[in-house]
């Protein structure tokens, strides 16, 4: 993976960040899309609950499955 994730929980839930500058989504069950905010360095969703997501990179060809837990 060109980029680094990371993920830290708090009482809010789980917080994903992402450190590249390319677009991407994340969704969870593959159905509902996560809002992120992003800037020119790295793209950040919090208040994540546990569960299953997919990170989809337009830069990257193969979608990233995140687990949480």
């Amino acid at each position: 993976i060109p980029f680094k994730i990371f993920i830290r929980k708090n009482e809010n839930g789980f917080i994903l960040s992402v450190d590249s500058t390319d677009k991407m989504q994340l969704f969870k069950n593959s159905k509902e899309e996560m809002v992120g905010i992003s800037n020119n360095e790295r793209t950040v969703f919090s208040e994540l609950a546990a569960g299953n997501y997919t990170l989809l990179v337009n830069t990257f060809e193969q979608p990233i499955k995140i687990r949480l837990k």
